[in-house]
């Protein structure tokens, strides 16, 4: 049967081939020095940090690919590890070996964002191990909650600039009226598609006065005209 630690994942946190190790001196009251640590250099090469469940592997390898050595770092990265004052790219690392033994070592970097992501790497271990650490929560053991709106309950929206407004109004107040939109008072009527009809007793005196004149000529012509006056029947004859 396997193991837990057979069944856990490798991550490779930091991967970084220019990295000096120094023999620290003792630290001063304001901490480690890194202009002191120059003279104590013991090697260049290669590190690697690779994370496997709750342990964090640190391993110095030669240029030629052999191990010069490694550690181990295990529970809070800030107990293992600390800053010098006078320098962002050096630290002094407190390493663990098979048998828990601490090694102190310095490690240095030239460039200033390749310290950086070494710090980090080490702070994502940290967050991955507090995770993991927390207890499971059983969901199934959770209260249930009703969020069901109840009798007589409205829900009410706030919103900028406009009063807060319900989903569904009280039938005892009933339906509003919507108030006219702004600037709609004074406008003219349109007009309207039925064609206008004259009212009587408002005619035009001069249409008046041109009709009686044509009546007259009209029944002027018809006298001259018509052989039997008397008899006729005709609508322009002054005899009906």
């Amino acid at each position: 049967m396997e193991s837990s630690e057979d069944t856990e994942i490798e991550m490779k946190l930091f991967n970084f081939g220019e990295t000096m190790l120094f023999q620290v001196p003792p630290a001063t009251s304001r901490g480690h020095c890194a202009s002191e640590w120059k003279a104590h250099f013991v090697w260049k090469g290669k590190m690697e940090i690779v994370m496997k469940g709750a342990k964090c592997k640190v391993t110095f390898r030669s240029l030629d690919g052999s191990v010069y050595g490694y550690g181990f770092i295990i529970g809070n990265v800030n107990k293992q590890i600390e800053t010098c004052y006078d320098s962002s790219r050096y630290f002094a690392i407190r390493l663990l070996n098979e048998e828990n033994k601490s090694l102190l070592m310095g490690i240095g970097f030239d460039d200033r964002n390749v310290a950086f992501d070494f710090k980090q790497s080490l702070l994502k271990f940290q967050k991955n191990v507090e995770y993991d650490s927390k207890p499971a929560v059983d969901v199934s053991m959770r209260p249930k909650q009703d969020f069901s709106l109840k009798e007589g309950e409205q829900i009410v929206l706030n919103m900028a600039g406009v009063a807060p407004a319900q989903f569904a109004p009280k039938a005892s107040q009933g339906v509003k009226k919507l108030a006219p939109p702004p600037g709609s008072k004074g406008l003219a009527k349109p007009p309207s598609s039925k064609p206008e009809t004259k009212k009587e007793g408002k005619e035009s005196p001069l249409l008046d006065f041109f009709c009686i004149n044509v009546a007259i000529l009209l029944s002027l012509i018809h006298i001259c005209r018509c052989r039997r006056l008397l008899t006729c029947r005709s609508r322009w004859s002054p005899y009906h």
